[in-house]
C-alpha cells in the first residue's frame, strides 16, 4: 500500500513465485524495484504460480505487513 507521501513509510510490496514459464522472476523484480523506490519485491524460491496455495502462511504474513490495521477493526 502506497500514499504517495515522499516520507518513505509507505511503500507497496509485490510477492512473486520464482518458477514462472512466463518470466523470469529476478529480472521482474530488479526492474520493478529499479522504478520505484517505495516497491519492495519478494521473490519465494521454488514457487509457482499458485504461491497463494503453497505458501500461504508467507502470503498472509505479507500482507499484514503491508496493509494498515485499526485498532479495534
Amino acid at each position: 500500500m502506497t500514499c504517495g507521501a515522499p516520507c518513505g513509510h509507505c511503500f507497496s510490496a509485490l510477492v512473486v513465485a520464482e518458477r514462472s514459464v512466463i518470466h523470469n522472476a529476478r529480472e521482474v523484480a530488479a526492474r520493478l524495484e529499479s522504478l520505484s523506490p517505495h516497491l519492495r519485491v519478494e521473490v519465494v524460491p521454488k514457487a509457482t504460480h499458485g504461491l497463494s496455495l503453497e505458501k500461504p502462511e508467507l502470503v498472509t504474513a505479507r500482507v499484514i505487513e503491508v496493509v494498515p490495521v485499526k485498532p479495534g477493526a
